[in-house]
């Protein structure tokens, strides 16, 4: 549905007769996930189950750049070390009427549900955008499907990730799983809250310089705080995210340790259980430099030996340009897992 379509429609009267419904059951519902950009889902995951993207703005010193979630797009712009300290950049928050189009131009005509996992409230200005342009696209869809011979109803559902990045990812990964075992609508849309508050990420950046350059666009400003402290004291935080809220898990001596540490906690959640089978990491440069880290190696062992999928992306560069080259950032949903044990 093109953008025209959408306003036309927003702006017309109720049209004719309702066609007759048909009941939404497992076996005819045609359930889509789409993720806002700075969610973190490896490409071909993405790809082969047909998740979605809402693309967003960043922009770098006077350029911007359209970040669609593209794997081979952002490991270019690593690359051409398109983010420096010295280039000022932000992401720019999607308007309602973004939302609104670029959701609308990925419905088709089968589909009954769509669930969009948005950027959490927490870090981001655009979740109330996000509500109101899907509101307006399930309005406009529904409209022109009471006149046509489509004999079920569109249902849109927003969800607040509570997280960011990979963590958002771990979210988007079990909504689909949970599609795929029959799971929609109301009773889809209640499993994600509850999910939100077991998805447990954590964030560890190579230069604070960006956390304090964006910490109002964060809405984090103690990130900023605690990072200045650790690096008077010549130590790295390590953040941790959880249900909209953020705090240092520990503080460790350089980039290198809070990276083991990072996936140390992985290794951990892993071996308490997890309430998915998907492990999302997202890394601001080439995935593979993370391959020289013995803990990340041993996190893929793990996963291999107890057949949990470990999908490693390239940071979108939305997140990016607030955390820095080199960020990493690791999330998994567990119920017995304690954060801060040592």
């Amino acid at each position: 549905m093109s953008r025209e379509d959408v306003a036309t429609l927003l702006d017309s009267p109720t049209r004719m007769t309702m066609a007759r419904r048909v009941e939404v059951t497992r076996e005819n519902a045609v359930v889509r996930i789409i993720l806002d950009a700075g969610g973190e889902l490896s490409q071909d995951f993405r790809d082969r189950y047909q998740v979605g993207v809402v693309p967003q703005i960043v922009q770098l010193g006077r350029s911007e750049i359209i970040d669609r979630g593209d794997a081979v797009e952002t490991l270019r712009a690593y690359s051409g070390k398109l983010l420096r300290a010295e280039v000022s950049g932000k992401s720019l928050t999607p308007t309602i009427n973004d939302f609104r189009d670029d959701v609308a131009s990925k419905v088709q005509h089968d589909w009954t549900h769509a669930v969009l996992i948005a950027p959490s409230s927490m870090h981001s200005n655009s979740f109330v955008n996000a509500v109101q342009g899907s509101q307006q696209v399930a309005l406009a869809i529904n409209r022109l499907r009471k006149s046509s011979v489509i004999p079920h109803q569109f249902q849109m559902a927003v969800i607040d990730s509570g997280t960011i990045s990979a963590g958002a990812g771990v979210l988007a990964f079990d909504a689909v799983a949970r599609t795929h075992v029959g799971l929609f609508g109301d009773r889809l849309v209640h499993h994600l809250e509850g999910m939100r508050r077991l998805v447990h990420t954590y964030v560890v950046v190579h230069d604070t310089h960006y956390l304090d350059r964006d910490a109002a666009q964060l809405s984090a400003k103690e990130w900023t705080f605690w990072s200045r402290l650790c690096a008077r004291f010549g130590s790295t935080p390590v953040f941790y995210v959880n249900s909209g809220k953020s705090e240092v898990a520990r503080r460790v001596r350089g980039y290198a340790a809070g990276l083991d540490y990072a996936f140390t906690r992985a290794i951990e959640g892993l071996r308490a259980g997890l309430k998915t089978p998907g492990i999302c990491i997202s890394y601001a440069g080439d995935p593979g430099e993370l391959e020289k880290t013995a803990a990340f190696n041993a996190l893929i062992a793990l996963a291999k030996e107890k057949r949990i999928r470990v999908l490693v992306s390239p940071m979108s560069l939305v997140e990016a340009v607030r955390l820095g080259p080199r960020a990493m950032v690791v999330g998994f949903a567990s119920s017995n897992f304690r954060p801060f044990s040592n």
